[in-house]
């Protein structure tokens, strides 16, 4: 029985391009899409099939039979390009001050996805940098971007910790990543789904939270003082009784 190649061995890695000139390593072994997973191939620079699960299936020899065709055609550089086609959730981490000077942290969540016509286009990002695309490298090349044009300007716009856990706030934060980060994800071949901000207790939401907690303790030990009061009432008045 054949043993299977894995293309990924982590759940954070998106998207892997190898070098299918090295094929011989692993000819033997046999390779399985899963129904979110897909695979282009790339000969001397030209995009040829795009596999998916379902394609493979349907096809006697699966997906061994693509890669023997591809080995026998005469060309100099040959690549896959594997990558995952489901959602995708990026976490990317932000420190900001509110206009009303109050310091905030959290994260940026955004979620994305790779249509299988947009594989390709992760070539553009695999041309200048390690042939590897998880969610921590992700996060970073959006990072700046994100921190810039769509953070910043959304914090600015809150007059209060309260408008920063609104719904509309929430709203506003979703369309700005959709206008502002379009073409960055798109020559990435990324479709935004979804966008949201998670903050952390802003300073001053921490001092209001601690004041509340000093409020309670004085009022419970003045509680307990009237009640020490009142016992010691009640022994003197027996005492004096006797």
């Amino acid at each position: 029985m054949s043993n299977r190649f894995r293309w990924r061995d982590n759940p954070n890695v998106i998207a892997r391009l190898l070098d299918a000139n090295n094929i011989n390593t692993w000819k033997a072994q046999e390779v399985v899409l899963k129904p979110n997973e897909a695979c282009v191939f790339i000969v001397d620079g030209r995009i040829g099939d795009i596999l998916t699960e379902k394609i493979v299936g349907n096809i006697a020899g699966g997906f061994n039979r693509f890669l023997g065709e591809m080995m026998g055609v005469t060309a100099k550089d040959r690549r896959l390009l594997f990558a995952m086609t489901g959602p995708a959730d990026i976490s990317v981490p932000f420190s900001a001050n509110l206009p009303n000077g109050s310091k905030v942290s959290g994260f940026a969540n955004v979620r994305v996805q790779l249509r299988n016509d947009d594989i390709p286009k992760l070539l553009n990002m695999f041309a200048n940098s390690a042939p590897l695309l998880d969610r921590k490298r992700l996060a970073e090349v959006l990072h700046n971007e994100l921190m810039m044009r769509v953070i910043n300007p959304s914090l600015a716009e809150c007059s209060s910790d309260e408008d920063l856990r609104s719904a509309a706030f929430q709203d506003k934060f979703e369309m700005r990543t959709e206008v502002e980060l379009r073409s960055t994800l798109s020559t990435l071949g990324f479709t935004l789904l979804k966008a949201f901000l998670t903050a952390n207790q802003t300073d001053n939401e921490k001092i209001t939270q601690l004041n509340a907690e000093l409020s309670t303790a004085t009022q419970t030990e003045g509680a307990h003082a009237e009640a020490l009061m009142e016992r010691i009432a009640i022994r003197e008045a027996a005492m004096l009784r006797r």
